[in-house]
């Protein structure tokens, strides 16, 4: 099993989260004023090129930018594999980011799934796809069923 644990902050209450690594690559959680129960937009990359690349919503009031830092050799991999669950549990329960389009294929996640058999990512800091502070870490997780389809477990409610 892949476990991965990542941790949402808000990147200007938490400077040191990207400040210090300005090649961090993670997944990011955009909010805007407009974002009342689902984020503006949800991805993944170098954060600070990312966060740089919304200077337009970052003047909008009320912008907020949650980030999580993913290291290691794979971190590419594994924002990506992040990001592709949330973006599938957000669709799933009404919260899809407002500007993003649709999701993708997901390949990291097939890959990994192939050589893992399961996926679990445990979510800690605040919510990606609230904006809130979580009380309790949520774990999601993905698998293959026995007809080698990918079986999803979303750990919000549907709106």
């Amino acid at each position: 099993m892949l476990e991965i644990e990542v941790h949402f902050e808000n990147a200007y209450s938490a400077p040191t989260t990207i400040g210090d690594a300005t090649h961090a690559v993670g997944v990011y959680s955009l909010w805007t004023k407009r974002s009342t129960i689902r984020p503006t937009y949800l991805g993944q990359g170098h954060l600070v090129d990312r966060l740089r690349a919304a200077k337009k919503v970052a003047r909008a009031p009320g912008y907020m930018p949650l980030v999580a830092v993913v290291e290691g050799p794979d971190a590419k991999a594994i924002a990506e594999i992040v990001e592709h669950l949330l973006l599938h549990c957000a669709e799933a329960v009404g919260r899809y980011p407002l500007e993003n389009g649709p999701r993708g294929t997901g390949s990291a996640l097939e890959e990994s799934l192939d050589a893992e058999a399961m996926v679990s990512i445990t979510i800690s800091g605040r919510d990606p796809l609230r904006g809130s502070r979580l009380t309790e870490a949520k774990v999601m997780g993905a698998w293959l069923d026995d007809d080698e389809d990918v079986v999803f477990s979303i750990p919000w409610q549907r709106l």
